[in-house]
């Protein structure tokens, strides 16, 4: 059982002549928020992954799709928008699944 005369948070160490010395842990008032904001950023991250994660494939894929747009550009075939004729070719490429 412990001793209720020593507050919580605080043990007792035998000191040097057998008479018992009590240590106290304190927290100061920066390292518990420190504590509190790390706790906070790993639930919200733990929570926001998969739009995380569907943020991080958009970005790829628009890095991915950037020079065959601005050729589509460069290239203006025939007035038709090069965007629209870059769909076009897309969709009546034949899949491969």
């Amino acid at each position: 059982m412990s001793d209720p005369t020593i507050p919580l948070g605080t043990r007792r160490v035998p000191a040097v002549k057998g008479e018992p010395k009590v240590v106290r842990f304190e927290l100061s008032l920066r390292s518990m928020l420190i504590v509190m904001s790390l706790i906070g950023g790993v639930w919200l991250l733990l929570h926001t992954f998969a739009a995380l994660l569907v943020l991080l494939a958009a970005l790829v894929l628009v890095g991915a799709l950037h020079p065959y747009v601005t050729w589509l550009e460069q290239r203006q075939s025939g007035g038709h928008s090069p965007c629209a004729s870059y769909s076009e070719s897309v969709s009546s490429s034949p899949s491969r699944w």
